[in-house]
């Protein structure tokens, strides 16, 4: 077609995480009246966009859809279908090149006897819907329904609140008269011993549990104090052994040091004759 292209991208799309995905110049941030005036101005529209598809039916331009399922598939297939442009609508980029080698355009003077008519119909319906006409005999359309879904739905809340009232006026008498203080009184009396009689089931489970557990505690204890118990007896009797060993060896000590004053004794009295023996 020897056209030039570019692609205009929505406004969450930056170069930063989105660079030239086609490999074409690509248009970032781009106003509203910018976006309209490539649209405007284009010789072919290619999009994926709904609004995309409107506008380049405004401004009669060929255009090509590719389904979106993010964007809804069914709001495309509404208008094509009704306007009788079924084989511009394609699943994937692969199929645009068929479009184009078929020379499929949209039939601009069959779709806007179509659109002029529902254009009327449009502006009929909202200038009644706006002047609050009362006497609006068209088919009923969604905001009818809701509309009158609305009404329903108060006019079940105000039977719903004659029948409450009308139980509570006549349950009144009953929970204010005597007779039913009694019975209220006594139920409420029966609930409480039931419930005192359920919570002591418990404390009793409680306090077997506890019970055990200090058992089981004295037990631990009662081990270990008779081990520390004879681990003491132990050391006492190592004391002991280590005592009697002790003054063993202070009483051998004492005679090595017997045995060495007497042999220190006799050496003396030793060096004592053989000094009078050399002087003679």
């Amino acid at each position: 077609m020897n056209l030039s292209v570019y692609a205009i991208v929505d406004s969450n799309y930056t170069a930063e995480n989105h660079p030239e995905e086609w490999s074409i110049p690509t248009v970032y941030n781009a106003s509203h009246e910018l976006w309209l005036e490539y649209i405007k101005k284009s010789e072919y529209v290619i999009t994926d966009s709904f609004h995309g598809m409107c506008f380049a039916l405004i401004y009669q331009k060929p255009f090509i859809v590719i389904q979106n399922t993010k964007r809804g598939n069914t709001r495309f297939e509404t208008i094509v279908r009704w306007l009788g442009l079924e084989e511009l609508i394609v699943n994937d980029v692969t199929e645009i090149p068929n479009v184009l080698k078929a020379g499929i355009v949209p039939k601009y003077k069959n779709i806007n006897l179509l659109l002029n008519d529902k254009i009327a119909e449009c502006k009929e319906m909202l200038h009644e819907v706006l002047t609050l006409n009362p006497k609006r005999n068209a088919a009923l359309d969604s905001y009818d329904i809701l509309s009158n879904e609305n009404l329903q739905y108060e006019n079940l809340s105000k039977q719903i609140m004659e029948v409450d009232k009308k139980w509570f006026d006549a349950t009144r008498p009953l929970f204010f008269s005597e007779e039913r203080q009694n019975e209220e009184l006594t139920r409420i009396d029966k609930l409480y011993w039931e419930q005192t009689r359920e919570l002591h089931k418990q404390i009793a489970v409680l306090g077997e549990q506890l019970q055990k557990i200090d058992k089981s505690y004295w037990d631990i204890t009662r081990s270990l104090f008779s081990s520390l118990e004879n681990q003491e007896r132990e050391f006492a009797k190592l004391r002991e052994d280590y005592a009697e060993q002790l003054e063993k060896l202070i009483e051998e000590n004492e005679k090595i040091k017997d045995e060495l004053n007497g042999k220190k004794n006799r050496t003396n009295i030793w060096k004592h004759f053989l000094a009078k023996f050399l002087k003679k």
